[in-house]
């Protein structure tokens, strides 16, 4: 009978030793969880961020490229009621001062 109470003691013993390591896995993979979360969260900031800056850069782009476009026609414009055929380009040297 006494060594029913030893052995029912021990693992009594052994099933909160092994209680207390669960609960301290549980709360590592709990810190661990929070940390990858806030890792998760700031990634999601950082691309709603750079899709919104790419967004832009986008319609920036888009705008000047339709700016070189109007510019364009109107350079060939000039040209063909100045009677230049387009593509004939002048140029000019312009001799830089030897130092």
């Amino acid at each position: 009978m006494l060594s029913n109470r030893e052995s029912a003691r021990r693992s009594r013993l052994r099933k909160q030793q092994h209680l207390d390591e669960l609960r301290g896995h549980v709360a590592q993979l709990q810190a661990q969880n929070s940390q990858m979360l806030n890792s998760f969260n700031l990634a999601s900031q950082q691309f709603a961020q750079v899709t919104e800056e790419n967004r832009k850069l986008r319609s920036e782009a888009m705008g000047l490229s339709h700016q070189l476009q109007r510019l364009h026609h109107s350079l060939a414009s000039q040209r063909a009621s100045s009677g230049l055929r387009h593509g004939a380009y002048s140029v000019q040297a312009v001799e830089s001062p030897q130092h």
